[in-house]
């Protein structure tokens, strides 16, 4: 059955992905990025693609409005977009942090707010937030990516609670190292003092995972499952190390996992006891 679906992030990666299974399936999507002439391929396939910034409120209620004018419900909600940014805690500014809390949580919680009174209206309505394994660990040099999506996945867990009594399903996806563009985000980035050493042996190690990642459409087709009501799982965990390093974090306790950090990558520094 045909549903009407919201998508953000869809200009590239696992967003992308998503869009083009779910329009060659018969549904509704709209596409929402910053990037319009990144979904050039999405119009030609049938897909509604709409520019929206999803940090500036402007933007997040011109698409309620836009899709208003045209539905007076929607099935499904896949809020996508994010973004990290790897370097150092102390060369990190605070301006920054901010953006990544702007798209990582805090645009796409007020593009759910606002949405929600549509979602309502459907008979199956889903919202899924698609995270990452780091909501679950932690490591150096991610600090403000790391805490934005552990504060995603407690808010994911909170509002589900909440939307169970609407009627409306919130599933996260936990996607393990994936290849796409994210890797980027460490180019140019540099340290200072006696961090430099450690963060280009991470940087390194990060290179060697990414090539070892799985594709976003294998994530995607997580996602279409979700959307299609295959799977209600609260978390659903998929791609390179999605579930061996969750379950490592689980079982080790933070005082190794800070010493395979210091043997790796900082190669002399002792951990702190619990």
């Amino acid at each position: 059955m045909s549903k009407i679906i919201v998508l953000t992030g869809a200009s590239s990666g696992i967003g992308k992905a998503t869009a083009k299974m779910l329009i060659k399936q018969g549904h509704t999507v709209y596409c929402l990025a910053r990037r319009l002439n990144k979904m050039k391929d999405l119009i030609a396939m049938g897909g509604r693609p709409f520019v929206m910034d999803i940090s500036k409120d402007g933007d997040i209620y011109d698409v309620l409005n836009h899709i208003k004018n045209k539905h007076d419900y929607i099935d499904i909600l896949i809020n996508c977009a994010g973004y990290g940014d790897f370097a150092p805690f102390e060369t990190q500014s605070l301006k920054n942090a901010r953006q990544q809390f702007d798209v990582n949580l805090f645009g796409l919680a007020q593009l759910t707010q606002v949405l929600l009174p549509l979602l309502e209206k459907s008979e199956k309505a889903k919202i899924i937030n698609i995270s990452s394994i780091v909501g679950e660990i932690y490591m150096p040099f991610a600090s403000w990516y790391v805490a934005s999506k552990h504060a995603l996945e407690g808010w994911t867990d909170c509002i589900r609670v909440e939307m169970a009594a609407k009627n409306i399903q919130v599933q996260l996806v936990q996607p393990g190292i994936i290849k796409s563009e994210f890797d980027q985000a460490f180019e140019d980035k540099k340290a200072k003092g006696n961090l430099s050493l450690a963060f280009e042996r991470f940087k390194t190690a990060l290179a060697t995972s990414y090539a070892k990642g799985s594709s976003p459409e294998l994530v995607a087709k997580k996602i279409v499952a979700c959307a299609n009501h295959q799977t209600n799982k609260r978390r659903v965990k998929v791609g390179y190390g999605s579930s061996s390093t969750t379950l490592l974090r689980i079982f080790t306790p933070k005082s190794m996992w800070d010493w395979v950090y210091g043997k790796y990558l900082f190669k002399n520094v002792a951990p702190q006891t619990d």
